[in-house]
């Protein structure tokens, strides 16, 4: 409609108007009808929402009220199954229910919908949707209450089918209660009891049962059930019926306990008669007891015939008190007459078998008294026709250990007799015994006692014959026996001091000394036990004349031998001693020749500097070297007259000491040699470079100038070519002046350098040359200049001469160089005023000077200035307190040396007012004015007092820096003090191992308390480092260092209290001696020099070596094959260290390397004995092991007990000791 309004309107545009009009009303006309056909479509679509809704609540109201009349229902069920029935179909509806939740949820959130929409229906909306939750509630409320009613009868009826199940049980029970039958035999009555045990067993099941249906009726009436009346009732009657079957259950088993008992009694007499018949029989009569072949086990088989007797009295006793209770409480059934009559023959039987057994007892004892006689004489006999045999003997043995197996053998003899007297006093009485019985045989029994008895007595008179006999025996021989060790021992010991190993160096020297004294001492420990020989032969040769000639000989060469072996002593401590010195002078001669070795690489060292700076380094060094090398030429003089001393004394390494003094001479003089060499090559390379750099120093002098003489500025008018001629003249004064200072300067070294044929003169004289060569053309490129700027001068003159006539000017003012060039116009032309114009000339000349001198003193204080300023704000950071004091000094010098600066700077005052008299311009020749120089000299004082403030305050900074220092120090020293004195006390115990242990102990907890002290150490590092103090000259210590040196101190007391209790365990366990153990301890700290409990590898062999062990001695680089083997045992990770703990364990190992296990011990225990017996005499232990070996094994082996529980008088059990050693 717009569209063809539009087109009219183009068409006919007289008719706009119009068209527009009727365009506006159908608009609105048809705005109108599209509002009120929305209005009727929206009411309409509510109306329909509302009618939906109506519908579905009509379908769940019906549906509602249909579920409730069904899940209402009265219907109950009379058994368990329709119950079930019941419920099943019960959930189904809960199903129904549930599947409808949905629809519920639906329509309640359509209705909402419409509640929120303000639906024009809301208000019966609302009413609908409470009416439908209420039935939802009614429908939700009547199924739990069903449920509920459905449930308690499923219980009802359970509860009624197990009361009818517990009832047919009890009823099918109550028949078997009934019966009268007890069983007429003893299998009847079993057969009853074991039928009434199994009916208990079934009671005792059925009680659970019982009680659970108790327990169930408790709880549906609790929950109170619909029917708890008869639910009740029924249980009454179930318990009353229950405990009526139980009673009559007890009553049933105490009438089968009766008769059992009496049927057990009657077979139980049955056996016992039958038995005491059997044994009445065995009884036999007493003529058998007359032969006593065998009356052993005759006695034996009574024996057990009598133990069965015993075994059974309490089974006759057990039956006829069973039948006195039957009598007394009349439960024999009526037999009480039959049960009496049993009880009295069952009696007498027993009383006639006892006295039979008791009888036949008696006699087997007195028969079986006279056969043991019988056998213990004869052994007694037999015992002492051996022990005649042995106590007869004529050996008395041939030596000492046959002489010792003999006594042994007779000691073990009369102990055995010792042990035969109580078996003869025995046999005595037992001989007396039975002739006192009354035995028909009774006189050969004493007959035999006597003649038994004679034998004894005679066996032990020669016993006490043969002792003496073998004693005198023993003395001699171990007299011998004596002498042979002692002449074994010097031997022994005349081999060692006969050794020609006086040490291959100081260490060896120092062991073989230690190992000397320690012979020394066990020679005069020794001296009392060849005295106690040589008293004991002259005893023997007193008390006896057997062997007199021998022992007088033997005594002699004794006494011969031991004067030989103290006389070789004597000379080889000698040696020694000799060695220990000669040693000492090798030591220090190889000490001298390793610093001259090191020494004689660094003065052979090419390096001379490659600048000044480092030649004078390498000068400075070689200076330090000269003093050292003085302080070691001293040395080797005393090393050289120690070694003379040596000579005149006749030390037996005469020769080796002048061959190496003079090789340290030889050696010595070489060095200093190549220290003079090195020096002079220094000293040239330093004259070398100083020439070069003096040489680059004019040369970029030079450089600088050129730039001055080729510059093209020759001046514009005449009064700047007289500048420039006045500068030419300073610049040519400067020539002059460096010509005589530098040129000549190093003119005079080149000619110095020449002269003392330098090795570098052609590159001297090349340098030289060059030097010289651009020096001259600066002179004549300066002179050129010169010649140039005055030619110049000359022409501007006369210009200006001819230019002055028309431009002199006065303009009242002072005089300027415009009206100089007037005055030299005035001249030309020829004005009758011309010496008043010269008098003007020379002011100016004046005024020149004046600018001139101005000018340079200018620059000169400015440059002093510049200087001064440079140094006066240079920061103020001083490591040191003298630095510091060395900065306030130069301070101070530099403001004494401001009285001079400051009478330059009045004359500068007074120039600049002698110009200023003259009224003249700004100085020409400089950019400096007095007025900037008074800035200057101002702002320098305040310069100078900045600088005071700021030393102060540094001068206060490092006196506390230095308070800090020397606090750190004196901390830091004193605790590296005690740490150095702690590790040497841990490291240099002494005593018992357990008192080392319990030193080492109080000085660990004692590092650990020092742990506080360390920290306030820390603190004071940590205060350092915050100050930015980075070096202390109080001190070498830092704080790392001191903790790790008391950790490595901490962890040493920790290692060493192990390795302690490693020793003690050791020295327990392993049987090595505590004196070996204190060796090994004390030769490991020798050879741990600085302390630190470790050894590395050289170390390690020269230990061993100090100990003993024959390493062989290889040159250097060569492998070590054996030392390797044993690296790999201590040092098996190879770390270049051995702890005392792996050294220790080591040696500890090596001690007792050659015990394998302990069979091979115990083996060799048995070879000490005699008839490899289960334990050891102490007498044997002593006189086949060291005293040291034999006070250890005596101290822990336990007394020896045999089996019987007796002790033998000094026997060890070394058994047991083995089994415990090789245990732990």
């Amino acid at each position: 409609m717009d569209e063809l309004a539009s087109r009219i309107i183009q068409n006919h545009p007289e008719s706009a108007d119009a068209v527009l009009q009727r365009q506006v009303e159908i608009n609105e006309a048809w705005n109108t009808l599209t509002s009120r056909a929305d209005m009727r479509k929206a009411k309409l679509l509510d109306s329909y929402d509302f009618q939906r809704f109506l519908s579905d609540d009509r379908d769940l109201m019906a549906w509602v009220n249909g579920m409730i009349s069904l899940v209402s229902s009265d219907e109950l069920a009379k058994d368990v199954t329709g119950a079930e029935a019941l419920l099943e179909r019960h959930q189904e509806h809960r199903t129904e229910i549930d599947a409808r939740a949905g629809t519920f949820q639906a329509v309640e959130m359509f209705g909402q919908q419409l509640l929120g929409n303000e639906h024009y229906a809301s208000p019966e909306v609302e009413d609908k949707l409470q009416e439908l939750a209420q039935a939802r509630d009614d429908l939700e409320n009547a199924w739990a209450a069903r449920r509920q009613q459905l449930d308690q009868c499923l219980e009802l009826q359970l509860f009624y089918r197990d009361c009818e199940q517990a009832e047919a049980w009890m009823a099918s029970r109550e028949a078997f209660l009934k019966s009268e039958d007890m069983g007429g035999t003893a299998d009847t009555v079993e057969a009853l009891i074991k039928k009434h045990e199994d009916f208990d067993k079934a009671i005792n099941q059925q009680e659970e049962k019982i009680g659970a249906l108790n327990t169930f009726a408790d709880q549906l009436i609790g929950a109170e059930h619909y029917d708890s009346p008869a639910i009740d009732s029924k249980r009454s009657q179930v318990l009353d019926r229950w405990a009526s079957l139980k009673q009559a259950l007890i009553e049933k088993r105490s009438k089968l306990g009766e008769s059992q008992n009496l049927q057990q009694f009657s077979r139980d007499a049955d056996e016992i008669e039958m038995w005491i018949s059997e044994r009445t029989q065995m009884i036999g009569p007493e003529e058998t007891l007359k032969d006593t072949t065998n009356i052993q086990a005759k006695h034996q088989k009574h024996q057990a015939f009598e133990a069965e007797m015993a075994a059974n009295q309490d089974r006759v006793q057990a039956l006829l008190t069973v039948g006195q209770n039957l009598l007394e409480k009349g439960r024999c059934s009526g037999s009480e007459d039959a049960v009496k009559g049993r009880l009295m023959e069952i009696a007498e039987q027993w009383e006639t078998l006892t006295t039979k057994s008791t009888e036949k007892s008696m006699k087997l004892k007195e028969a079986n008294k006279q056969q043991s006689y019988n056998a213990a004489v004869k052994d007694l006999e037999f015992w002492l026709g051996e022990v005649e045999t042995i106590v007869s003997s004529e050996d008395y043995g041939k030596d000492l250990a046959s002489v010792q197996n003999l006594l042994k053998k007779h000691q073990l003899a009369e102990a055995d007799i010792a042990v035969h007297e109580d078996r003869m006093n025995e046999m005595n009485k037992q001989a007396d015994e039975l002739a006192d019985s009354g035995q028909f045989d009774a006189n050969v029994i004493l007959e035999r006692k006597n003649s038994i008895n004679q034998r004894f007595y005679r066996i032990r008179e020669l016993a006490t014959d043969r002792r003496d006999r073998l004693n005198e025996a023993h003395t001699l021989h171990q007299f011998f026996r004596d002498l042979d060790d002692e002449e074994s021992w010097i031997k022994e010991k005349k081999l060692l001091v006969s050794s020609d190993d006086y040490g291959r160096d100081l260490n060896s020297v120092q062991n073989l000394r230690k190992k000397h004294k320690r012979f020394e001492a066990e020679l005069s420990s020794h001296e009392p036990a060849i005295q106690a020989v040589q008293d004991a032969g002259r005893k023997l040769m007193d008390e006896s004349t057997l062997g007199t000639d021998e022992i007088q000989h033997r005594c002699a060469q004794l006494e011969e031998s031991w004067g030989q072996l103290r006389g070789m002593s004597n000379n080889r401590g000698v040696k020694l001693d000799e060695s220990l010195s000669y040693q000492q002078f090798i030591s220090n001669v190889e000490e001298e020749e390793a610093w001259i070795s090191e020494k004689s690489q660094l003065m052979s060292s090419e390096d001379y500097g490659d600048t000044m700076a480092a030649v004078q380094g390498l000068l400075k060094k070689h200076e330090g070297f000269e003093t050292n090398f003085a302080v070691h030429r001293d040395r080797c003089h005393d090393i050289s007259s120690a070694g003379e001393k040596l000579i005149d004394e006749g030390n037996h390494h005469s020769d080796q000491i002048r061959q190496r003094l003079e090789s340290l001479q030889t050696k010595l003089e070489h060095l200093a040699g190549l220290s003079n060499r090195r020096k002079g090559k220094l000293i040239d390379n330093s004259a070398f470079l100083q020439f070069i750099w003096k040489a680059d120093v004019v040369e970029s002098w030079i450089a600088e100038k050129e730039v001055h003489v080729r510059s093209e500025d020759f001046g514009k008018d005449l009064s700047s070519v007289q500048t420039l001629l006045t500068k030419q003249e300073n610049f040519d004064a400067g020539l002059s002046a460096f010509e005589h200072e530098g040129i000549q300067n190093i003119t005079a070294l080149k000619d110095q350098l020449v002269e003392a044929d330098h090795e570098q003169t052609p590159a001297i004289q090349k340098r030289y040359n060059e030097v010289i060569a651009r020096w001259q053309r600066l002179l004549a490129d300066s002179d050129a200049r010169k010649q140039k700027l005055l030619r110049m001068q000359e022409q501007y003159r006369q210009v200006e001469f001819a230019a002055s006539v028309v431009s002199i000017t006065w303009d009242g003012g002072g005089f300027t160089p415009l009206r100089w060039r007037a005055v030299v116009a005035a001249l030309a032309s020829g004005r009758r005023d011309v010496a008043a114009l010269f008098d003007a000339s020379r002011s100016v000349a004046q005024i020149e000077d004046l600018y001139l001198m101005f000018a340079k003193k200018a620059s000169a204080f400015n440059s002093w200035f510049e200087n001064a300023e440079e140094d006066l704000t240079d920061p103020v950071r001083c490591n040191s307190i003298e630095e510091i004091r060395a900065l306030r000094e130069a301070h101070a010098q530099f403001q004494a040396s401001l009285s001079s600066a400051q009478a330059d700077f009045e004359q500068l005052a007074a120039l600049d007012r002698q110009i200023k008299a003259f009224n003249v311009g700004p100085n020409p020749y400089t950019w400096f004015t007095m007025e900037a120089l008074d800035d200057t000299w101002r702002n320098l004082q305040k310069i100078i007092k900045e600088r005071e403030v700021e030393l102060d305050k540094e001068y206060q900074r490092q006196e506390e820096n230095d308070k800090l220092r020397r606090q750190f120090a004196h901390h830091a020293n004193a605790f590296h003090a005690w740490l150095t004195e702690t590790r040497s006390a841990m490291m240099e115990g002494s005593g018992t191992l357990e008192a080392q242990l319990e030193a080492t102990k109080r000085k660990l907890a004692e590092v650990r308390s020092q742990r506080t002290q360390l920290k306030q150490i820390e603190d004071l590092g940590a205060l350092l480092e915050e100050h930015l103090i980075l070096d202390n000259r109080y001190t070498e210590h830092s704080t790392v260092g001191l903790a790790q040196q008391w950790d490595q101190l901490d962890q040493l007391g920790m290692r060493m209290v192990h390795n302690l209790e490693q020793q003690i365990q050791a020295r327990n366990m392993s049987g090595v001696s505590e004196e070996a153990l204190r060796e090994f301890s004390m030769m490991f700290k020798h050879f741990d020099k600085n302390k630190s409990g470790k050894l590395d590898h050289q170390e390690f062999k020269s230990c061993l070596r100090a100990l003993g062990y024959d390493l062989p001695v290889v040159e250097e680089g060569q492998p070590e094959p054996e030392f390797q083997l044993i690296v790999d045992i201590v040092d098996p990770n190879r770390d270049g260290y051995v702890s005392l703990q792996e050294f220790m364990a080591f040696m500890i190992s090596r001690e007792t390397e050659n015990v394998k296990s302990c069979e091979e011990v115990l083996n060799a225990f048995k070879s000490l004995t005699i008839g490899d017996k289960p334990y050891v005499l102490v007498e044997e232990v002593y006189a086949n092991l060291t005293p040291s070996q034999a006070e250890y094994c005596v101290s822990h082996m336990k007394p020896y007990v045999d089996d019987r529980g007796r002790t033998i008088q000094g026997a060890l059990d070394y058994v047991e000791f083995c089994e415990s050693l090789f245990t732990n």
